[in-house]
C-alpha cells in the first residue's frame, strides 16, 4: 500500500446528501440507492438516524429505513414536498415504481400526507432526478427544464384500509385525457421489501400534465436545452 492509497474505497458522491436521505413532513426517509457505487452511503445514514441521540425522538418517523428496501429504491432528489399534504415524486432512472408505492403506504398510514403524485419521467441520465429538471419557486409556480416535455402522472391516495387507490376521473368531471394502466409497483404484502410482484393487479389513472413553465415569460431562459448536471 502506497502513501496515497485508500484503506477504504472513497465515496465521492456522498456530498449529494439529499439523495441518501430526505425529510418528508414529520419524518425521514433513509433511502436505498439504485446505483451500486452509492449504496454504501446509506449505511452511514442508517448509523446516524438510528443511533445518534438527537434523532431518537419518538416523534420522528421513518418512512424508509435504508437498505432494507432492497430494489424498491427511492432517491431524495426525486422527492418534492409541495405542501397541503401532497408529495411529488419522480419515477426516474433512480426511483422505481415499487419504491414509490412502498413510501406512499407508510406516508398514508402515519403522516399528514394525503396524496402522492408520481411523475413517469424519462429513464436517462439527463433527467437523473426530479429536482434537476423541476423546481418549485412559489405556491403553484414551478420552473421546468424544457427538455422534460409533457409527462404522465399517477395520483395515489389511501383507501383507508392500508391500501392505495386512485379516484375515478369520471367522478371529478375530468374524464377526458385520462388513461388507465396497471400500477407496476406491486408487492406481496402491504409493506414488503423484496420488490417481487403480487399475483393480483391494480389499475390506476394516468393523466397528461400540462407544462407549467412557459419560456415566453422568462426571456432569459429561452433556448435552455440542458439541465444542471449532477452525479
Amino acid at each position: 500500500m502506497g502513501p496515497t492509497s485508500f484503506i477504504v474505497a472513497p465515496l465521492p458522491n456522498h456530498l449529494f446528501t439529499r439523495d441518501t436521505s430526505c425529510w418528508v413532513y414529520d419524518g425521514v426517509a433513509i433511502n436505498s440507492m439504485r446505483k451500486e457505487a452509492r449504496r454504501r452511503e446509506t449505511i452511514n445514514y442508517e448509523a446516524i438516524y438510528n443511533y445518534l441521540p438527537r434523532f431518537q425522538d419518538p416523534s420522528i418517523k421513518k418512512w424508509c429505513n435504508g437498505n432494507e428496501a432492497g430494489p424498491a429504491t427511492v432517491e431524495g432528489g426525486d422527492v418534492l414536498v409541495i405542501g397541503n399534504g401532497a408529495v411529488l415524486v419522480g419515477m426516474s432512472e433512480r426511483t422505481t415504481p415499487a419504491g414509490v408505492e412502498r413510501m406512499a403506504r407508510r406516508l398514508f398510514g402515519n403522516s399528514e400526507v394525503k396524496q402522492v403524485i408520481a411523475l413517469d419521467m424519462a429513464k436517462e441520465r439527463a433527467q437523473m432526478h426530479l429536482d434537476t429538471v423541476m423546481t418549485q419557486a412559489d405556491y403553484g409556480v414551478f420552473t421546468k427544464y424544457a427538455g422534460m416535455g409533457m409527462v404522465e402522472s399517477m395520483t395515489l391516495t389511501s383507501d383507508g384500509e392500508g391500501g392505495i387507490k386512485v379516484a375515478d376521473p369520471r367522478s371529478s368531471g375530468h374524464a377526458q385525457g385520462h388513461r388507465t394502466r396497471t400500477w407496476p409497483g406491486r408487492y406481496q404484502g402491504p409493506d414488503s421489501s423484496d420488490g417481487r410482484p403480487r399475483g393480483r393487479t391494480r389499475t390506476v389513472e394516468r393523466r397528461f400534465q400540462r407544462p407549467r413553465w412557459r419560456p415566453r415569460r422568462c426571456p432569459r431562459l429561452r433556448g435552455a436545452t440542458s439541465p444542471p448536471t449532477t452525479s
